[in-house]
């Protein structure tokens, strides 16, 4: 259909707060094919993100979503005129 929008994958970062853990963040992926799975979980407490802890959150998640492109779409310039079997996007 013209104009429907079909979610092909979800990234999903969740933050808690709560007084018996701190901060914890959940970081999950949903699929196409349906089911969620898990890309990681961090908990620190007290205040301010823990700069370690950020690095590592952030190299996490920026590499979910590359290897989601790449895999899935490729990138410009290193992949032929059109992949054989695929329809033209738009």
């Amino acid at each position: 259909m013209i104009g429907m929008k079909v979610v092909q994958w979800t990234l999903d970062v969740s933050v808690f707060h709560g007084p018996e853990f701190g901060h914890r963040i959940y970081a999950r992926v949903l699929g196409q094919h349906g089911g969620w799975h898990d890309v990681g979980h961090w908990t620190w407490k007290g205040l301010g993100v823990p700069e370690p802890l950020l690095t590592e959150l952030n190299a996490r998640l920026v590499s979910v979503i590359t290897e989601h492109l790449v895999t899935r779409y490729g990138v410009q310039g290193e992949l032929p005129t059109r992949w054989a079997g695929e329809p033209d996007p738009f």
